[in-house]
């Protein structure tokens, strides 16, 4: 944040992977993700690796979003084995 000039209530919404993934990779990304939001009323969205088209390109995440497909505020994170 420091990086780009970005102050944390600039930030409307946190965009956090629920998975599949490692259990504590997931447990603490999320973790943290839920803490700044709540501290700072940031909308919390939630998505799946499945969600994305290509690894690089978060703009799926957007449209996604715009068209209420994402999990709001409760992230349930989704484990893999």
């Amino acid at each position: 944040m420091s990086e780009k000039s970005t102050n944390i209530n600039q930030i409307k919404k946190i965009y956090i992977n629920k998975g599949p993934g490692k259990f504590s990779s997931l447990r603490t990304s999320i973790s943290i993700a839920k803490a700044l939001s709540f501290a700072n009323k940031i909308e919390l969205v939630g998505f799946t690796s499945m969600d994305i088209k290509n690894i690089n390109d978060y703009k799926n995440l957007i449209e996604l979003d715009n068209e209420d497909k994402l999990t709001k505020d409760l992230i349930n994170p989704i484990y893999s084995s």
